[in-house]
């Protein structure tokens, strides 16, 4: 897991950014929300985000040119058949899905083309996925792949170690566009727009139970239905922290913050309250028994193992060793010397 004061960093230097939660209940529905005010496509497990900010971060291209912008990269083709290209190394069975938020700034004629190498080839037009222009694009647009279900090429993606990254936007010499941000993700997921807030997060650096209490709003009596439906105990729940920048994209991936199971729900008219708890829970168990002198097993029980003609014991250490069966001796036979003593670490007598 990242360092969170970093990811505060990043976030408090992105002019005016805006703060988000995310909360993923893993019910028999996966229920996924956030407490922004419009529902937004998210992904947590990123292998990359290449947010060009004054940066272009080893992109090359053919027949085209790269500007590197204060919170963009321009690419302006200079021969027909402009591609730009990014050395990677990553699983495609791992990472599937590609989101590129883009906007034409010249040009007419449309390519539209991801086009890959992995070990075993190549870039070629045997292995791509194919993706259509936009509509208004000349506004920022988001164009989101899944590499899983390739044009041409099979499972072919999802099989290999994935090595470069080629993309083909437009075709002729007038062809620009300017890129605010490329990612390659695991998935990309729903957050339903939900207001919610956090009461309270319990930390320790102990061995301890940490928890937090999340606040859902019931006024539609939504949650009512999930919790009444179903048992939502012992259920896993996520929580993520996540930033926006001042033009209302995301700085980096959602760091997850908790990550807990359901140990307690209250439900009322205006809204549902649960409480997650780390895995730590099942350490805070009641002991069954306590530790003792006597022996502890049943006489010619399975743990005690005796097996001779003899028919009683009193549980004790003397009778044991009568009986030739210490070894399966079931109690803490010094205990009662331990009992009230003085405890010197380190050394045999108190001086």
């Amino acid at each position: 897991m990242r360092d969170l004061s970093l990811f505060i960093e990043a976030a408090m230097a992105a002019e005016q950014g805006k703060m988000f939660w995310f909360l993923e209940l893993q019910l028999n529905t996966i229920l996924r929300y956030t407490d922004c005010d419009i529902d937004l496509w998210i992904s947590t497990e990123i292998y990359e985000f290449w947010n060009f900010k004054s940066t272009a971060h080893s992109f090359t291209g053919n027949n085209l040119t790269i500007t590197e912008n204060s919170n963009s990269i321009t690419i302006e083709a200079t021969a027909v058949d402009p591609i730009l290209i990014k050395a990677v190394s990553f699983s495609g069975g791992d990472y599937y899905k590609v989101q590129i938020r883009i906007k034409r700034i010249a040009g007419a004629t449309w390519d539209g083309k991801l086009l890959y190498s992995t070990s075993g080839h190549g870039s070629s037009a045997s292995y791509y996925k194919a993706f259509s222009q936009p509509s208004d694009f000349s506004e920022y647009q988001i164009i989101t792949l899944d590499m899983s279900d390739l044009t041409a090429g099979g499972d072919d993606w999802i099989n290999n170690t994935i090595t470069e990254l080629r993309f083909d936007f437009g075709t002729g010499v007038d062809d620009d566009f300017e890129i605010d941000y490329i990612y390659v993700v695991k998935n990309i997921n729903k957050f339903e727009t939900m207001p919610f807030d956090i009461s309270t997060i319990n930390y320790s650096a102990k061995s301890s139970v940490d928890k937090v209490m999340i606040n859902i709003q019931n006024v539609d009596l939504q949650m009512s239905a999930v919790f009444l439906n179903e048992n939502i105990m012992n259920k896993w729940g996520i929580l993520w922290i996540g930033f926006f920048d001042s033009n209302n994209v995301i700085i980096d991936q959602p760091i997850e913050l908790f990550r807990g199971l359901v140990s307690t729900w209250k439900l009322s008219e205006l809204k549902a309250s649960i409480t997650l708890v780390n895995e730590f829970i099942f350490w805070n168990k009641k002991t069954l028994r306590k530790h003792q002198s006597s022996c502890r097993w049943a006489f010619k029980g399975t743990e005690c193992g005796y097996s001779g003609a003899e028919t009683w014991c009193d549980q004790g250490y003397a009778r044991c060793t009568a009986l030739s069966n210490t070894d399966n001796f079931g109690g803490d036979r010094w205990l009662p010397d331990l009992m009230e003593k003085e405890i010197y670490w380190g050394r045999t007598t108190n001086k």
